[in-house]
């Protein structure tokens, strides 16, 4: 079945117009009046319908099912990666992070990152997408310019969500979460960290670019934050493959 994003979808929303963008995607894929869809509004409602066509107009028919929180993980999971100097890479970093259930996305300026300008429309229609993919209730919030060394402070951020950008104060958004942790070829086996069972904690994931974190961003980290530092691997991961692979230990072995 496949999924498309309504995000004014609600209770209220049988027979309203499927809009264009959502439109082409469906004629892509040749689907055909009374097949069922899968809808999401981003915003945590989800439903089974089916497709009307009136002449060349298409609209939400019968609605099936309406549930809410379908794909999400019990609890709140964010990735806080350095800036990479590949586009591509990073957004690509961004679209598996959302596959594998992640709420909140930082893109941060480190010593070792190179300030890049991601491009707020391509960053939002790749999050769209992959939420589509994996079918999820919410669309994960986007946060960039995020210096490293100003995270513990009162500076307000830009917060992509829903083709808009707001403003809001980095401080308390990281307030949130319980748990830290910071990939690094020192640090813990994940097993140890696995093993103390300590699920259904909202957990924020620390990856650096390319080379790594400097020392003094470290030291930063482990100064403001109760920060566990694990090993992915028994060799060196880039960022985007290191991204994956602790976001799905606490994705998949956390639930």
């Amino acid at each position: 079945m496949e999924c498309i994003y309504l995000p004014d979808f609600d209770l209220e929303s049988a027979n309203i117009q499927i809009p264009s963008q959502e439109l082409q995607h469906i004629k892509a894929l040749r689907l055909k009046p009374n097949e069922k869809i899968f809808i999401t509004n981003g915003t945590g409602t989800t439903a089974i319908a089916k497709i009307s066509r009136a002449k060349n107009i298409f609209y939400i028919g019968d609605i099936e099912d309406i549930k809410f929180g379908v794909g999400e993980l019990s609890f709140r999971l964010g990735l806080a990666i350095g800036a990479l100097d590949n586009r591509d890479r990073m957004e690509f970093a961004l679209e598996k992070s959302i596959e594998l259930g992640v709420t909140d996305f930082y893109i941060l300026k480190t010593k070792f990152s190179s300030p890049k300008n991601y491009y707020h429309e391509r960053l939002i229609s790749k999050s769209i997408a992959a939420m589509k993919q994996c079918k999820r209730s919410f669309l994960p919030n986007i946060y960039t310019c995020i210096d490293i060394n100003n995270i513990n402070n009162t500076n307000n951020i830009n917060i992509m969500n829903n083709n808009s950008i707001t403003n809001k104060n980095i401080k308390n958004i990281f307030s949130a979460y319980e748990k830290f942790i910071l990939a690094d070829e020192n640090g813990n086996d994940p097993k140890s960290f696995l093993y103390k069972k300590e699920t259904n904690m909202n957990t924020l994931v620390f990856i650096g670019p390319e080379g790594g974190f400097s020392q003094n961003e470290t030291l930063f980290l482990a100064k403001n934050f109760n920060i566990e530092k694990i090993a992915l691997a028994n060799r060196r991961l880039r960022a985007e493959t290191a991204a994956i692979s602790a976001l799905t230990l606490f994705s998949t072995m956390l639930i």
